[in-house]
């Protein structure tokens, strides 16, 4: 009988160790899930000519089409 009861407590420790484990295994994906994305952008690079000065007028107009970018997001 003591040999069952050992066999037992041993099955029960591998099972105690396989569920916590799997715990472990789903927290982890969960939290993965859970992060942040990024928001993919399109990259524009433009020139500028040396010795002018680039107006303030495409500035503008890229902070305008980010804002407007930002609240379509949301």
């Amino acid at each position: 009988m003591s040999k069952s009861v050992r066999a037992g407590k041993v099955l029960t420790s591998v099972l105690v160790l396989f569920m916590l484990s799997w715990v472990t295994l789903l927290s982890s994906c969960t939290a993965t899930l859970q992060t942040p994305r990024h928001v993919r952008t399109d990259v524009v690079i433009s020139g500028q000519v040396r010795g002018e000065r680039q107006n303030g007028g495409d500035r503008q107009m890229r902070r305008e089409r980010r804002q407007e970018r930002h609240e379509h997001h949301d």
